[in-house]
């Protein structure tokens, strides 16, 4: 059943993922831009880039670090790919001051619900410029 589960992934999910990869992109980047233009101050376009700079930077760590030698070695499964995510969300939670955690907050709700859809975002948009 596992074995179905990754074929499954690897199949039908992951080609489906990077397909609307770049739609994902597209409106994650129409946001970031409407983000800007509702928070006009400069203090809070600074959170909004730094939180992105994070992010972004935690990704790819974690995609050098980690991702690429368990794909060069054939390992990189369901779990890895959790490990993965893991790994990036405690990154950038490590990264994130309580300022900028206390934006996130108040700008757009629940932190977890937010890192979890832009660190997705962030991986599909490095997949894709792959």
């Amino acid at each position: 059943m596992t074995n179905f589960l990754e074929q499954l992934y690897n199949l039908v999910i992951f080609p489906a993922i990077l397909l609307l990869g770049g739609y994902v992109v597209a409106f994650i980047n129409a946001k970031t831009q409407e983000l800007k233009a509702k928070y006009n101050s400069s203090m809070e376009q600074k959170y909004i880039e730094r939180i992105n700079d994070i992010i972004t930077t935690s990704v790819l760590t974690t995609t050098q670090t980690y991702v690429e030698s368990l794909k060069k070695k054939g390992e990189f499964g369901v779990e890895a790919q959790k490990e993965a995510f893991n790994k990036t969300k405690d990154a950038v939670m490590g990264l994130l001051t309580d300022e900028l955690k206390e934006f996130i907050t108040e700008s757009f709700g629940d932190i977890n619900i937010y890192l979890t859809n832009q660190i997705e975002t962030s991986v599909s948009k490095n997949k894709a410029n792959s």
